[in-house]
């Protein structure tokens, strides 16, 4: 699990790094705007898992028929998402 874990965080990092390469940054500028950028995107995720954790606890602790539904369903939309960037 562990390291399972770790391929898809260094997948999913170097897909949102790519991002830094359409940006005309400017010299000796690389490693201040991927940290601040890394930074960013952790902030983001941490801020959207305060606010969805409640909701997910509540729900398994309704034993809610529909959880492993919304769980497919967001893990639809993220293979939609990659493809989409991958093809298109």
């Amino acid at each position: 699990r562990m390291a399972l874990t770790a391929a898809f965080g260094l997948f999913h990092g170097f897909g949102f790094a790519g991002v830094l390469t359409g940006m005309d940054l400017a010299a000796g500028k690389t490693v201040q705007a991927l940290l601040g950028f890394n930074l960013g995107v952790e902030a983001g995720q941490l801020l959207l898992l305060v606010l969805v954790w409640p909701v997910l606890h509540w729900m398994r602790s309704q034993c809610w028929p529909a959880a492993e539904a919304i769980t497919a369903t967001a893990a639809g939309v993220g293979i939609w998402v990659y493809l989409v960037r991958v093809f298109g």
